[in-house]
């Protein structure tokens, strides 16, 4: 697939992984993932096979500061299923936030990798959607 450009960004977006059945239309980007596909690197030493087969666009983030504010809608399924907003730094080093049945009611979440992925499960969502931001001031990603 060549890459996607949205009106609504400065920049282009380029797959990334396994086939994500990428659309745009009306204001709508849309994506899809298989089963147990993911971004993750469990703690706990090498033994763990880490999940880096996850479907994803990347397009190179804007020079300055800026928000990129999405409202996420997902389609679940199973357990874990997701919709991320993702900042990709190196191959084992990223950042998602999401929209994550975790593991029963709909969940915003963060999983942040330096080496290893760490994930901190916040506010319970009502439905299957969600407004989310990534922002960066100065130096700093939030």
């Amino acid at each position: 697939m060549t890459a996607v450009r949205l009106p609504e960004l400065p920049f282009a977006l380029e797959p990334f992984g396994p086939d994500g059945e990428w659309a745009y239309g009306d204001g709508v980007l849309t994506g899809s993932a298989g089963a147990k596909q993911d971004r993750f690197v469990p703690p706990g030493g090498d033994a763990l096979e880490p999940a880096t087969d996850a479907p994803r666009l990347l397009g190179a983030a804007p020079e300055g500061d800026f928000q990129l504010i999405a409202r996420v809608k997902v389609g679940f399924a199973a357990a874990f299923d997701a919709g991320v907003l993702y900042l990709h730094v190196g191959e084992r080093e990223w950042a998602k936030l999401c929209l994550e049945l975790s593991p029963e009611l709909p969940t915003v979440c963060t999983v942040v990798t330096r080496g290893q992925s760490d994930d901190v499960n916040s506010a319970v969502v009502e439905g299957d959607s969600c407004w989310l931001r990534l922002s960066r001031t100065g130096g700093a990603f939030a």
